[in-house]
């Protein structure tokens, strides 16, 4: 499962506490989903809405932990709060950096729209788990996290914060990884910037 989101910010939740044995019963107890944010934040709501969507799907609970370690939270709420003057006219938005519109803002062009052709940044983040989860249980969780992002309810839930939900496969996601990781790595190389 794949998000991009407008909102600056890296989600990365793990799912944890999940039946590994092949042939147990799964799930057959909580599944805990690890966000690395404080409380309240978009990553924090977003994971909390999706959770309780797939708690009822599966009929086990999903529980939400948040681990902050980064600081990023303060600016999303300070976009989330600027987001309504954005439309009252009082901020002028310049562009999405994302490759397509924002459902939350169609009116506001991407920046390659606007004459910087192949910009492209967005936050993403997604959902992994232990390296030996089971491909049985891979497969199950990515069929319960396509089937509740196809909720009409969550998908509002996740416009009102400016993202957007993008299911993808096991696959797709690594090869999004692999590519971000690659890309960024080049902007530091050519940047020169270094950790002091």
């Amino acid at each position: 499962m794949l998000i991009k989101n407008l909102i600056t910010g890296l989600l990365t939740a793990c799912l944890l506490g999940t039946a590994l044995v092949a042939g147990a019963a799964y799930p057959d107890k909580p599944i805990r989903l690890i966000v690395p944010s404080a409380p309240g934040g978009s990553p924090d709501v977003l994971m909390r809405a999706l959770a309780l969507e797939l708690s009822n799907q599966m009929g086990v609970p999903f529980i939400v932990e948040n681990k902050p370690g980064a600081s990023y939270v303060i600016g999303t709420m300070e976009l989330i709060r600027a987001a309504p003057h954005i439309e009252a006219g009082r901020l002028r938005a310049i562009g999405i950096s994302d490759s397509q519109r924002s459902p939350a803002f169609p009116t506001i062009p991407t920046i390659s729209e606007s004459g910087l052709t192949g910009y492209e940044v967005f936050a993403w983040g997604g959902l992994v788990g232990p390296a030996n989860m089971p491909k049985d249980i891979v497969e199950r969780l990515n069929k319960e996290m396509r089937k509740a992002l196809a909720s009409p309810a969550l998908l509002e839930k996740f416009k009102t914060f400016g993202a957007a939900a993008t299911p993808s496969t096991p696959e797709e996601f690594l090869a999004l990884s692999r590519a971000e990781t690659k890309k960024w790595a080049e902007v530091i190389k050519t940047s020169g910037a270094k950790i002091d």
